[in-house]
C-alpha cells in the first residue's frame, strides 16, 4: 500500500506543473483589461471587475505550488536515500523548493487579497498589492537555485 502511494505520488511533479499552465492561463486570459503601465485606480477597477477570474486563477497557482513541495519531499527522501550520511544536498534541495513554492505562492496572493477585498481597499492598496508580487517572484526564482 505505501509503495502505490509513494508510486502515485511521483505524478505532483507533472500535476503541479497542470496546475501552474492552468493558473496562468486563466489569470492572463484577464490581462488584456490591464494597461501596459496602469494606475493605482485602474487597478482597483480591475480587482472589481475580474474578481472571480483572479481568485479562480490563483487558488490554480497555490495549489500548483502544494503540489511542488509534495512532489519535492518525495523526491527528498528518495535522494537521501541514495546519498547517504547526513543527507545535506537532498535537505538543501528540499528547503530551496519548500522556500520558493512559499514565494510563489505570495506572488499570486497580493492579487488574490485584492480580489477578495475589492470592494474595500483604496487605489493605493490596490496598487501596492499587485506590484508587490515583482519581488516574490524574484525571491522564488532565487531559491529555486538551491532546489536544482
Amino acid at each position: 500500500m505505501k509503495a502505490r502511494f509513494e508510486s502515485l505520488s511521483a505524478l505532483t511533479g507533472p500535476l503541479a506543473i497542470g496546475l501552474w499552465v492552468v493558473g496562468l492561463v486563466v489569470i492572463n486570459s484577464m490581462s488584456d483589461k490591464i494597461p501596459h503601465n496602469p494606475t493605482d485606480a485602474q487597478l482597483r477597477t480591475v480587482f472589481q471587475g475580474k474578481a472571480n477570474t483572479i481568485l479562480f486563477g490563483g487558488w490554480f497557482w497555490m495549489l500548483g505550488c502544494i503540489a511542488f513541495v509534495w512532489f519535492a519531499a518525495l523526491l527528498r527522501a528518495r535522494l537521501a536515500a541514495a546519498e547517504g550520511g547526513s543527507a545535506m544536498y537532498s535537505t538543501l534541495s528540499f528547503g530551496g523548493a519548500l522556500a520558493a513554492a512559499v514565494f510563489g505562492m505570495l506572488t499570486t496572493a497580493g492579487d488574490v487579497a485584492g480580489a477578495i477585498d475589492k470592494n474595500d481597499i483604496s487605489a493605493a492598496t490596490a496598487g501596492v498589492l499587485h506590484n508587490a508580487s515583482d519581488m516574490f517572484f524574484v525571491a522564488a526564482e532565487l531559491m529555486m537555485i538551491l532546489f536544482f
